[in-house]
């Protein structure tokens, strides 16, 4: 009985962390889930949505469409299904995901105590689970549900801090909530340095429940190439992944040459310093040198008063006069 209280207790603590961190989740709410249309013309050939026959607004006539069996067909269509012991990701931000790797996944979703990666691009890959309730509470809690249909200010592009970068008209702009795609609250971080980039590196993320063709069947020969603005050895954000201006970059490289030009003058004057400090050194050595010899020259008479040979047989024979004259 103390045992399986015990158990109980541990499993109500356990709940209330999570409660707690749900709660406070809730209360700052997470980035704005506008944010979840920044780039999607550049990103829409690179992101995977599911078949509309898996939007929320699917009708049962597109999904008897689809399923239907061609009586002359050889073999039956394939049919994607939803896979839930996995949430899909696609990134915002090309750059920076590029330098985010498995253990920065695995950090960004430890609470709900994800199993393994399984990468399928540059900008998408599947997080697995033990079982389909982890990563149910894992999907709703770490993000936003996306509204639908599309907002207007999405749609007049007069949205603060949502960037369209030329998407343009009605027609152009998805109905990301409709497709089932939710917002993560806060970006993926990345937790140290590596050759892939830098720590502090942060990349906005869309999530959503993997379906069956979420998923790798062989393997690229060639991946497309990084955005303008990538480097593995800065810290990338939301704006790394446009090239920086011809002026902005002119002057970027002229203020590392200065800052080049400034080291090497700090370790020439320290190169300095070192040898003037030598040439004391060898000075000092010098009169040391010349100290010794002028004590040589004096025989076996020392310099200190008292120490003297010919001070020290005086003292004897003074000695020896005392015995014999006792």
């Amino acid at each position: 009985k103390t045992e399986a209280t015990d158990a109980t207790d541990g499993d109500k603590e356990s709940a209330g962390d999570q409660a707690m961190e749900v709660n406070e989740e809730d209360e700052h709410g997470g980035l704005p889930v506008e944010q979840a249309w920044d780039k999607e013309k550049m990103l829409r050939p690179l992101r995977t949505d599911p078949p509309k026959y898996l939007w929320k607004d699917a009708s049962p006539e597109t999904a008897v469409e689809t399923t239907s069996l061609n009586p002359f067909a050889m073999e039956k269509p394939k049919v994607a299904t939803w896979v839930p012991e996995k949430i899909h990701l696609s990134a915002i931000d090309w750059a920076a995901f590029k330098q985010i790797r498995n253990k920065d996944i695995i950090s960004h979703f430890s609470v709900y105590g994800p199993s393994y990666v399984e990468w399928l691009g540059d900008v998408s890959c599947n997080v697995c689970f033990e079982d389909k309730h982890t990563a149910a509470r894992a999907l709703w809690n770490l993000s936003n549900e996306i509204p639908t249909p599309v907002p207007d200010s999405i749609l007049n592009g007069t949205q603060d801090g949502v960037s369209n970068n030329g998407d343009g008209g009605k027609d152009e702009i998805p109905d990301l909530g409709n497709m089932t795609w939710r917002f993560g609250k806060r970006p993926i971080r990345k937790v140290a340095n590596d050759r892939y980039g830098r720590r502090g590196t942060t990349a906005r993320i869309l999530m959503r429940v993997a379906t069956s063709e979420d998923t790798l069947v062989e393997r690229p020969n060639s991946w497309p190439a990084p955005p303008g603005g990538f480097s593995s050895t800065s810290v990338l954000g939301p704006e790394s992944d446009y090239a920086p201006k011809k002026g902005q970059k002119g002057k970027q490289a002229q203020k590392h040459k200065q800052q080049q030009q400034k080291q090497q003058q700090r370790r020439g004057s320290k190169s300095k310093k070192k040898r003037q400090r030598g040439g004391n050194g060898d000075d000092r050595q010098k009169g040391r040198e010349n100290n010794t010899e002028s004590l040589m020259d004096r025989g076996l008479s020392s310099g200190r008063a008292g120490f003297s040979v010919e001070e020290l047989e005086k003292e004897r024979a003074r000695k020896k006069q005392k015995v014999n004259e006792s």
